[in-house]
């Protein structure tokens, strides 16, 4: 983008008061749940390249990463 389409908007930001970018809350106890990461791969049966299980897609038959997915499908994901 051009500089004096960018340059203002740059300077809006910088320039705002702090109340209009951020919100600051008392503390407050918060529990995060604790989720458990699987980093089980397969390789792609269309590439060959590995690809985390939770990436892979299903089409027909294959198991396929996902650009092979997008590739062969004409979806977007």
């Amino acid at each position: 983008m051009p500089a004096e389409v960018v340059d203002p908007l740059v300077q809006k930001v910088m320039g705002a008061p702090d109340d209009m970018l951020l919100t600051v809350s008392d503390v407050f106890k918060y529990e995060l749940k604790h989720t458990p990461h699987s980093f089980s791969s397969l390789v792609c049966d269309n590439c060959g390249e590995m690809v985390v299980e939770g990436y892979a897609r299903i089409l027909g038959e294959k198991k396929v990463c996902i650009p092979c997915y997008e590739g062969l499908t004409g979806a977007k994901e």
